[in-house]
């Protein structure tokens, strides 16, 4: 259906933020982080699994109260959390918007509980870096210049060799979570294909000659 239309070209298809990165990438660290550190380990107290993630709730709240931000998402537990069944790979079940306001509590926790081990400076890292792309991005500008789309690159670039190492962690361990989806190459597209004059990345539908790749 779109070849039908007079003026379209593939070269005019690009993914954007918003499908791609805050609906496809940051549920899957989101989940991740938090099963880890909270679900499974002990950065809350709790005498279960939800209770620690209830406390980590509350602390993500109180956290965000402090910046000026309201939350309204549900209760944090194993099922929003996509881990009903110990089979499920952690993935955030949140709205976009929901899952980009997490990631800077995210990065707060990954440094408080970082030891400094292979694993949690590559966790924090990884953190890190999809904070940084948001801020890369926060202008809201359609189109980035030269400057920031190199820097764009490079925390693209190191969220996704930082990802790719937990995940491989992960998978040698038997352990259900860091699970890579198509959503991540894209994402490298987002960064390394288009150039700064047509770059796009206001996650809108309603974009000329932009089609959001799901």
């Amino acid at each position: 259906m779109l070849a039908t239309i007079p003026g379209f070209y593939v070269t005019r298809v690009f993914p954007d933020s918003m499908h791609t990165v805050d609906m496809g990438v940051t549920p899957f660290l989101v989940g991740s982080v938090l099963w880890e550190l909270v679900a499974c380990g002990t950065a809350y107290p709790g005498a279960s699994r939800d209770n620690r993630l209830a406390s980590a709730y509350l602390a993500y709240k109180t956290f965000n109260k402090q910046q000026g931000i309201n939350i309204r998402s549900a209760l944090w537990t194993c099922k929003k959390m996509n881990k009903a069944k110990a089979s499920e790979f952690a993935f955030m079940k949140a709205k976009a918007n929901e899952c980009t306001k997490m990631v800077p509590y995210l990065l707060h926790l990954v440094t408080v509980n970082n030891s400094e081990s292979d694993h949690d400076v590559l966790r924090k890292t990884c953190v890190w870096a999809l904070s940084e792309y948001y801020n890369d991005i926060a202008d809201r500008a359609r189109y980035l210049t030269a400057a920031k789309l190199g820097a764009l690159q490079f925390h693209v670039g190191t969220f996704l060799r930082c990802y790719n190492a937990l995940c491989v962690e992960a998978q040698l361990s038997g352990i259900k979570c860091w699970h890579m989806v198509p959503k991540f190459h894209m994402f490298e597209h987002i960064a390394d294909v288009v150039a700064p004059q047509v770059c796009c990345l206001s996650g809108s539908c309603a974009c000329v000659c932009v089609v959001c790749v799901c």
